[in-house]
């Protein structure tokens, strides 16, 4: 695994590389960094080509002044699989960055061969409270603050089980959500993506999920205590062709909590989309 940067219109982009094989980018949530991935690339890398970026304006990629709409954040992606020079991919994304996933796999299907969406922001217009409250100009610097300053506040949030974390996972989100330009990176994204009464309608996956052509997996902690996971089992109700899993005893992030068990849903299908991506380029159709 090596840590890599590279210079794109948003600047200067840290990212992990590690692997060979079929192409996977992973991409982190909103105020994250690649530390969220910090127990699945050694595992992925086993059988694929790995990136994971820190998307602009968070971990340590450069903190642009611009807007953090999504569709900033599909160009980046674009730019970013460009400059790794990386025509399809399979893509896995948590939270924020499952809704920027999803968002590529529709309005890009020739980039996309395979979709992990991993507890996405956009399968229903619910929020936290606290997410919804600190959309507000006042209020959302003063609960960024406290996220950072009131210990554990974010683990507590994050994870079915903080005290099993590592304490240097805690310091790392820390780190990086204090440096210079993170808070207006987070703020600007929560008011183009938030109000009081949850996810903006524009942002919300519907239709679009429905269409994406790439083999598709949503997987869910049970205890996810940021987005409900009846969203996984509307989805499992609604959306026929798309594979859904929940995993007990797991939080918001259970790529990383419940590592393991994520493995063992998440490799096959990957493994299975690569094999299928393999035999429609031997046909000629890709």
């Amino acid at each position: 695994m090596e840590d890599r940067v590279l210079r794109l219109s948003t600047g200067d982009v840290h990212y992990l590389a590690a692997g060979a094989g079929p192409p996977l980018l992973l991409l982190h949530g909103l105020g994250a960094s690649v530390v969220t991935w910090h127990r699945n690339v050694e595992a992925l890398a086993a059988r694929h080509a790995v990136y994971a970026p820190d998307l602009p304006g968070c971990g340590d990629s450069t903190k642009p002044d611009i807007a953090y709409t999504w569709e900033d954040g599909e160009r980046f992606v674009s730019e970013f699989l460009d400059a790794v020079s990386v025509d399809r991919v399979g893509v896995v994304g948590n939270s924020m960055g499952g809704l920027l996933a999803a968002r590529l796999a529709f309005s890009r299907p020739e980039r996309v061969y395979a979709l992990v969406l991993v507890a996405p922001v956009g399968l229903g217009p619910e929020l936290p409270f606290l997410v919804r409250l600190a959309s507000l100009p006042l209020a959302g610097p003063l609960l960024d603050w406290l996220d950072t300053h009131v210990p554990h506040g974010f683990m507590r949030s994050v994870f079915y089980r903080p005290d099993m974390i590592e304490p240097q996972v805690y310091g790392e989100l820390l780190r990086v959500r204090r440096l210079p330009g993170a808070s207006r990176m987070l703020l600007r994204a929560l008011r183009n993506g938030a109000n009081l009464r949850g996810l903006r309608r524009h942002l919300l996956l519907g239709e679009a999920l429905r269409h994406v052509q790439a083999p598709t997996l949503v997987l869910w902690g049970r205890e996810d205590r940021i987005l409900p996971v009846r969203h996984a089992y509307q989805v499992a109700e609604e959306q026929s062709p798309v594979q859904v899993r929940v995993l007990p005893g797991c939080g918001h992030w259970p790529h990383f909590e419940c590592a393991e068990a994520f493995h063992r849903e998440v490799i096959p299908f990957l493994e299975a989309a690569a094999a299928q991506e393999r035999t429609k380029t031997v046909g000629g159709t890709v």
